[in-house]
């Protein structure tokens, strides 16, 4: 059996941003991904917060192994007929262009009420930014994925948080609603994808010289100058790129476009 042959692209564009003052505690690595996973259930992640309307002193929001999407945990809340909500930490866009909000939510069969997506630019002082449609019961109670695009209004701004917010509804007293696998993206500026590698010959035997292309394409949102791709031998079958698996650099000193390959 061939080893797997690793491909990896290293861009020479490198930049970066330093920050410092109340920020620092903000999310500003992307993609964001949330899965409830990290605290041990009810506790909601660090920075995560609930309102308390069912319960005084008790989250309405909680961590739950129950019917997770992935495991161990999901988010949970009961009660359609009273309003509840779920808040993000703190996001700073600032020098980023936000990209979309993914997430997986599941119903019980009596929870009708909607449930609105909206964003804070105070720090979750007020919510006028309504993200998407409100998500309504489609009668399935199976985990279903929403992806919302994010507003441009959140672009290059701090202190920016997501809620959840469940608008009470006439029934459902026992009806639940489960939150997982939240996603937040950005558009990364510079961003070079490998989107196809071919081989000559495609079929070949132990001991024949192989040639290897890759397919570049920049989906970021500036030109790159100049970049390498880098094929690798993943010996150890690790898909981890070492610098013993290196077999060949393949340097490209001609500009890249936004959407050239």
């Amino acid at each position: 059996m061939r080893p797997q042959l690793a491909l990896l692209l290293h861009s020479i564009i490198v930049f970066g941003v330093g920050l410092c003052g109340e920020v620092c505690a903000q999310i500003s690595t992307f993609p964001y991904v949330q899965n409830f996973d990290s605290a041990a259930p009810p506790a909601l992640p660090v920075g995560w917060t609930s309102t308390q309307n069912r319960v005084p002193g008790t989250n309405d929001f909680t961590a739950t192994a129950s019917t997770p999407r992935s495991l161990p945990n999901a988010a949970l809340s009961t009660n359609a007929m009273i309003s509840q909500s779920l808040t993000s930490p703190e996001f700073d866009f600032r020098g980023q262009t936000p990209d979309r909000l993914a997430f997986y939510t599941r119903r019980s069969s009596s929870h009708l009420a909607r449930v609105v997506v909206e964003a804070s630019l105070d720090s979750g002082v007020t919510f006028p930014i309504q993200v998407g449609d409100s998500l309504t019961s489609s009668g399935a109670t199976n985990y279903v994925l929403s992806s919302l695009s994010l507003p441009a209004t959140i672009g290059n701004r701090a202190g920016v948080k997501f809620r959840w917010r469940v608008v009470p509804d006439v029934s459902g007293a026992t009806g639940t609603f489960r939150l997982d696998d939240i996603a937040v993206s950005v558009q990364v500026t510079h961003d070079l994808a490998a989107v196809a590698i071919r081989f000559s010959p495609v079929l070949s035997n132990e001991q024949d010289t192989v040639q290897a292309r890759a397919l570049v394409l920049n989906v970021g949102r500036q030109s790159a100058p100049s970049f390498a791709v880098k094929f690798y031998i993943d010996l150890n079958n690790d898909s981890i790129p070492q610098p013993a698996e290196l077999v060949a650099t393949s340097p490209n000193t001609t500009q890249l476009n936004v959407g050239d390959s």
